[in-house]
């Protein structure tokens, strides 16, 4: 780039395609840039290969980050302000060359606060959903909106929504596009100002491997066993029961038919849709549904996801070994 320093009529200093302008002795002077004949040292290949690297990923999302760096990180911001932070930071060195970290990546950046507890799930095929405390933080405003990203860092392609839902809502959904369907994406969530004229420094949500609308019809129709293993990863400390004071988080009902099918579940059970007591872990993450068994103090639990709101499988229980409650 060249500088124009007298004006219109005057010379200028600087480089403009392969001319080159300076002052010699007062004397405004321009030469053309001399034809290099010496191969690329070793530091000017590390930079390309960064510089193509990081360009290539933030090329899907260019509209996206004019927004999340805007007036952020250097004096232009927007797409310029992301290559040079990401080439910088998010940039790491692997076997093969170089590699963007996904933890160390930013969509956004600025002095606004973040959100608290920002968390995501597949909802369905076609969505994630994403949650946050509604909570107000100092320095922020209800009206906040958010930037929601989903990218496969590998195969350059991505969906976002900007901006999305207000901070208050505490919830917004991200469409997952046709080409991400059965890959394996990172997650962000950013946060812009409600007069635009901050953003807050995105978070990253993770790794998630998209389910395809096939795969998510199977898992929804088996019900797995679940070993002691896996059933007591989902206790918490404290587990409340919770049968007449919360609404169910989806309908079991579907799956207990296919446990009654295998002799699992009692038909009285099933057929009455019977429901002995349900628990809930201290973080809200599971329910226990206890479906009476057989015999007295026995039990077959269906565990449900809650942020999932599906059935993550079943467990036969003695009622008096994991939650003492005695006859």
């Amino acid at each position: 780039m060249a500088r124009i320093t007298k004006g219109l009529l005057g010379g200028f200093s600087g480089k403009i395609g392969p001319v080159v302008g300076y002052t010699l002795y007062g004397v405004d002077r321009m030469r053309s840039l001399p034809e290099r004949t010496a191969p690329p040292t070793e530091n000017e290949l590390k930079n390309r290969s960064q510089f193509k690297l990081v360009q290539d990923t933030l090329s899907p999302i260019k509209e996206l980050l004019k927004l999340g760096f805007k007036d952020y990180w250097t004096v232009s911001g927007g797409t310029r302000a992301a290559l040079s932070y990401n080439r910088k930071f998010a940039v790491k060195a692997t076997e093969e060359g170089y590699s963007v970290d996904p933890e160390l990546f930013k969509i956004s950046g600025g002095s606004l606060p973040g959100l608290t507890g920002p968390s995501v799930v597949q909802e369905s095929a076609e969505i994630l959903r994403f949650h946050w405390d509604q909570e107000d933080v100092p320095g922020s405003s209800g009206y906040d909106q958010v930037m929601l990203l989903a990218i496969d860092l590998k195969g350059r392609k991505s969906c976002y929504e900007c901006p999305g839902n207000f901070r208050s809502a505490g919830t917004d959904v991200l469409r997952i596009s046709e080409d991400l369907s059965g890959k394996e994406v990172d997650v962000y969530i950013g946060v812009m100002a409600k007069d635009r004229s901050c953003q807050s420094d995105s978070q990253y949500l993770g790794r998630i491997q998209l389910q395809t609308a096939e795969l998510i019809l199977n898992r929804k129709t088996m019900i797995p066993e679940l070993t002691e293993e896996e059933f007591k990863s989902t206790f918490s400390p404290k587990m409340r029961e919770v049968t007449e004071t919360v609404d169910a988080v989806t309908d079991i009902w579907s799956m207990v038919k296919l446990l009654n099918d295998r002799k699992i579940v009692e038909d009285h059970t099933y057929q009455n849709e019977l429901v002995a007591h349900v628990y809930r872990n201290d973080v809200s993450t599971f329910d226990h549904v206890l479906l009476p068994g057989g015999s007295k103090n026995r039990f077959v639990v269906i565990v449900v996801d809650i942020p999932e709101k599906m059935v993550k499988g079943y467990y036969n229980l003695n009622l008096d070994d994991l939650y003492g409650l005695g006859s």
